[in-house]
């Protein structure tokens, strides 16, 4: 004779289980699929404040470059100019030109650009230096 239990609500069932075992399961997907989610969002932010923070030095260097009447930082000439810092995923350009006074004032356009897998990443400033 089978067995059978004096209460029939004694315990949960296999497939009560397996369904409780489901729904874990899934939750526990969706929170791995945030931490994913986290880690690469962190990375592009770290990127992005590399990027900023590259932009800025190359700034501060071209403002406190020396250009006087009898001399002129080579960074300082009108034209287009770029550097790579050594291993870096990061390129830096700069644009000089002469302002409307040339040789009072110097406008000078700033990038930071960078791939990110198929992406481009692109930071933009823009200043103006006068002569001391």
């Amino acid at each position: 004779m089978p067995y059978q239990a004096s209460n029939p609500e004694a315990g949960m069932t296999l497939i009560e289980v397996m369904v409780a075992l489901i729904i874990f399961v899934i939750g526990v997907l969706g929170l791995a699929s945030l931490q994913i989610a986290s880690i690469r969002s962190n990375a592009k932010a770290f990127d992005m404040t590399e990027a900023i923070l590259l932009i800025s030095d190359r700034a501060e260097s071209l403002i406190e470059a020396p250009w006087s009447k009898t001399e002129m930082d080579a960074h300082l000439a009108a034209g287009n100019h770029s550097a790579s810092p050594s291993q870096s995923p990061f390129t830096i350009t700069w644009t000089v030109t002469d302002g409307p006074s040339p040789l009072r004032q110097k406008n000078i356009a700033l990038k930071v650009s960078w791939n990110e897998g198929t992406r481009s990443h692109i930071f933009t400033q823009s200043l103006i230096k006068n002569r001391r």
